[in-house]
């Protein structure tokens, strides 16, 4: 469940979603990979079956994370 630091990160990640909309366990995992770097040095270990999108959520957390510096939006 996305945090209230998250939230804003997610719908940027939402945004940066390569496809029309995200299936709900992509949506899961946008927001699980945000709240692991938003704990600075959290490791996360995260599977999902093949198909369903992994490539493509991380990277649009990471790329909304990168897109606010690397800090929590205020």
């Amino acid at each position: 469940m996305p945090t209230a630091a998250t939230v804003p990160l997610l719908e940027e990640a939402l945004d940066l979603f390569p496809h029309v909309q995200p299936y709900d366990i992509q949506r899961d995992f946008m927001a699980a990979m945000l709240q692991i770097i938003a704990q600075r040095g959290g490791i996360g270990l995260m599977e999902s079956p093949t198909g369903t999108g992994k490539t493509s959520s991380l990277l649009s957390a990471a790329l909304a994370w990168q897109r606010y510096g690397g800090e929590r939006p205020e």
